[in-house]
């Protein structure tokens, strides 16, 4: 009687051990959960400040250039190199708007996960997309000022200088899109994914 009694409660101990390792288990589950979440809401806020200030970058550049091709008193080709470029960022500005907007739908808190992967995954898509589409513009304006200007019959100092010029503003470009948006992307996404695993579980 005396060992039954024992094992009885050698049985309990192991079970009240088994379910405490149970709710530990849940508990580290949900914080991590929360965690995840919680880097991803930070990832999102900080993009949609980041888009926001694009977008006023953009819209002050679109009215000054605007302004400076309307008061322009000659109509030559850096007129028409500069037309180009004031409609191209007009169109970046529109395309700029609505990314914005659909980053700004994505409800982390209420949308289903699957969904707010798609949308995620959709918004990383169309990035890419919008980066081709800025390195194609930034040379065909490269190629276009350099006809207009007629570069190759200027003076080796002035080929140098058009030269340092765009690189230096293309680094500044590539920077500043890797560091403020395809970063914070790419942690966003592997938030979501490390979430889809950890739910599953």
């Amino acid at each position: 009687m005396m060992e039954l009694d024992e094992l009885k409660k050698s049985w309990e101990l192991l079970d009240n051990r088994l379910k405490n390792k149970e709710l530990i288990d849940e508990k580290g589950l949900s914080n991590l959960i929360a965690e995840r979440k919680k880097q991803t809401r930070t990832s999102m806020s900080k993009m949609l400040f980041y888009a926001k200030t694009t977008l006023i970058v953009g819209f002050l550049a679109v009215i000054g250039l605007g302004f400076y091709l309307f008061t322009m008193s000659n109509q030559g080709n850096e007129y028409y190199l500069w037309l180009y470029i004031w409609a191209v960022l007009c169109l970046g500005l529109v395309w700029d708007t609505i990314g914005y907007m659909y980053l700004k739908s994505i409800d982390i808190e209420n949308m289903p996960l699957v969904t707010v992967v798609k949308k995620v995954t959709a918004y990383h898509r169309n990035f890419i997309i919008e980066c081709y589409v800025a390195a194609l513009f930034v040379l065909s304006a490269i190629l276009i000022q350099a006809i207009c200007i007629q570069l190759f019959t200027l003076n080796l100092v002035s080929i140098i200088l058009f030269s340092v010029v765009w690189i230096i503003g293309c680094i500044a470009a590539i920077w500043i899109l890797k560091k403020f948006f395809y970063n914070k992307l790419r942690n966003i996404k592997r938030n979501l994914a490390e979430l889809r695993e950890l739910k599953q579980d």
